[in-house]
């Protein structure tokens, strides 16, 4: 009978038999080996889980129950769910549920539908210039009341567009375009439609703020485009969906840049090649940014040519 073989550090391996056809769920529970399967075998979950290490060719290709669920969690070959899976030769596993704590971080990400996942997104950074110094001048209500009223005016900017607003960072801000639908050009389009709609409502902003704070908003914006992971993470009483990846790192580095270019916008090159016959820009500056070896090309955003 073909071995199931699950090597162990320390001690010596974990070895089981399993008749020809059989699931490798099926022989943990004949051998009383704790497999967790939080949905009786049903392919409904992932808790059975397990990586391959040697002998993928022992083992039974994905029937369409763990193939809807491999594409999904956008798993390697050699991630495979032991309920569906049948033994046709030696094989050696590693189980990647292992105990009661990882058990139950399965259960809540499966609930919330948090596990991750690649998506080609635009990702914007934003911040406020010099707004260090209004905090240090002004009473904590006040400069919560107006920092509050910017959010509401540039999100309302953001939303309109299609961003998903990822997370606050005191004065900055982290937006995502293209988490609900996949075309670049749309994607990058509405990031830059946002950039500018964001601009105008700080003009309106500044009308305010100056007369009763004595205080303009400069904002700065980054942009750039291109793969990242997409998942919901934190304690399981309080995740957040997020996107993490290069491409968040570069487009903070560059909403940073605007600091010595003194620019309003600056996008990638990557970010405007979708669109690229449809904006306007001003500067254009190949720098290497700070964390990053190779070099990039920006661009000072002005406008859309249809506008």
């Amino acid at each position: 009978m073909p071995k199931i073989i699950y090597p162990q550090e320390d001690e010596p391996s974990i070895v089981l038999q399993q008749q020809m056809g059989g699931t490798i769920l099926q022989a943990s529970l004949c051998m009383g080996l704790t497999h967790y399967h939080a949905c009786d075998g049903q392919a409904r979950c992932t808790t059975c889980r397990v990586r391959v290490i040697a002998g993928l060719e022992n083992l039974s290709p994905r029937n369409e129950a763990e193939q809807k669920i491999a594409t999904v969690k956008n798993w390697s070959p050699e991630v495979r769910l032991a309920c569906q899976t049948q033994i046709l030769g030696d094989v050696t596993l590693r189980r990647l549920v292992s105990d009661d704590e990882d058990f139950d971080l399965v259960c809540s990400e499966s609930l919330a539908g948090g596990s991750g996942y690649e998506r080609n997104v635009a990702v914007m950074f934003c911040d406020i210039a010099n707004f260090t110094d209004f905090t240090t001048k002004h009473l904590p209500y006040d400069v919560i009341h107006l920092l509050n009223r910017y959010y509401k005016e540039i999100g309302q900017g953001i939303l309109q567009h299609h961003g998903y607003i990822d997370k606050y960072m005191g004065d900055g801000i982290m937006v995502v375009f293209g988490l609900e639908q996949e075309s670049a050009a749309e994607n990058c389009r509405n990031a830059i439609l946002a950039s500018l709609e964001m601009g105008e409502r700080i003009k309106v902003l500044n009308k305010y703020s100056s007369k009763h704070f004595f205080h303009d908003f400069q904002m700065r914006i980054g942009l750039h485009y291109g793969t990242v992971i997409v998942g919901e993470i934190g304690h399981p009483s309080k995740r957040q969906l997020t996107v993490l990846g290069d491409v968040v790192n570069i487009a903070s580095r560059i909403e940073n840049e605007n600091k010595s270019l003194k620019t309003t916008i600056l996008a990638s090159q990557e970010l405007l090649a979708p669109i690229k016959n449809e904006v306007r820009c001003g500067k254009q500056h190949t720098t290497q940014l700070r964390g990053q070896q190779r070099q990039h090309t920006l661009y000072e955003v002005l406008a859309l040519n249809s506008r």
